[in-house]
Parts: C-alpha cells; sequence; structure tokens
C-alpha cells in the first residue's frame, strides 16, 4: 500500500487546473474554446440610412394611453404624478378616481428595482428602445399611490387605468 497522499485509488493525483477551478466540471479545454455570444440579427424594420432627429424622443412602450393620462394636466411642483382614471375604483373602503404618486426614493429602489431597461445603440450611443417591467412597475403603484392600494385593485383595473399607473410611474425613471 502506498501511503504517498498523491496516489488515490492506485491512480496518480493531478490537481485541478486553474479554468476548471474557476468553471468546475464545465470547464472550457484547449480543444474547446469558450463560446462566444452571438450578435442576432437586425430587425426587419431596421434600416441603416433612417435616422432620428436630436430632438425626438426615444421610442417607448408606454402606451397612447398612459402619455394621454399626463397630457393638459401640469406637472405638480413637487415631482409627484396624478393620474386620472377611467372610472371609479374602490380601496380599503374608499372610492377613488384620480390616484397621486409620490416620487420614489432610494429605499423604493434598492427594495423594487428599476421598472425600465433602455436598450442604448451601440453605434450611437443613444437610447434606441425601452424595456418596461409591468410588475415591478405594479409594485411601485401599490408602493407609492395616494389613496394607497392594494394589488387586488391593480389586478380589477382596466388595461388603459393600469397602463395610465404604469406611464406615471415610469415617467420617474426618464426623467
Amino acid at each position: 500500500m502506498n501511503n504517498d497522499p498523491r496516489h488515490f485509488g492506485g491512480q496518480e493525483y493531478a490537481p485541478p487546473h486553474a479554468a476548471e477551478r474557476e468553471y468546475g466540471a464545465y470547464a472550457p479545454t484547449p480543444e474547446q474554446p469558450v463560446p462566444q455570444p452571438v450578435m442576432r440579427p437586425a430587425p426587419q424594420s431596421y434600416s441603416p440610412d433612417v435616422t432620428r432627429s436630436p430632438q425626438a424622443p426615444p421610442p417607448s412602450a408606454v402606451s397612447a394611453a398612459a402619455i394621454a393620462a399626463s397630457d393638459g394636466a401640469p406637472a405638480p411642483e413637487d415631482g409627484s404624478e396624478v393620474v386620472t382614471l377611467s372610472r371609479s375604483y374602490q380601496a380599503h373602503g374608499l372610492t377613488f378616481r384620480t390616484l397621486h404618486f409620490r416620487k420614489p426614493n432610494g429605499a423604493d429602489l434598492r427594495k423594487y428595482g428599476y421598472p425600465i431597461r433602455q436598450i442604448l445603440n451601440p453605434d450611437t450611443g443613444r437610447v434606441e428602445s425601452i424595456e418596461i417591467n409591468a410588475a415591478i412597475a405594479s409594485k411601485y403603484v401599490v408602493a407609492l399611490s395616494s389613496p394607497a392600494i392594494p394589488p387586488s385593485t391593480i389586478d380589477q383595473m382596466d388595461i388603459h387605468d393600469a397602463d395610465a399607473c404604469n406611464g406615471a410611474i415610469v415617467r420617474f425613471f426618464m426623467r
């Protein structure tokens, strides 16, 4: 019997390769290089000769209903948002048709995260599109609304009213 610690079960012990320590069992070998990300093809509607004017706002996933909800109403001085809903709703025994949203703070951001993701054009560095995470935006609607509303009220809202509320939340992150 060999007492040499480099022998295990009659086989020579080989210390793990550095890549194996880093990647585990899925370590790339010299014969199998690390796969590189593949670029997706441009969408069918992409046209390289179309340029946007510098004054044009980036396209947004916020619907026309969300934009219309804020049109014509001056923004409150404190930076909050006000949304007038298409019909009345009830929450906690209170009937309301207007929701006020306070400005989110750092604790809200840490707790819920960002409700939007801005996609930048790699050539120009400008915002090309915006993805909205409705689940996160709805958490902000519950947390920032006055009067306070539970998630069940958002579940009962008309799609245009829910979208208008999400649009108000998204505007906080677009300023």
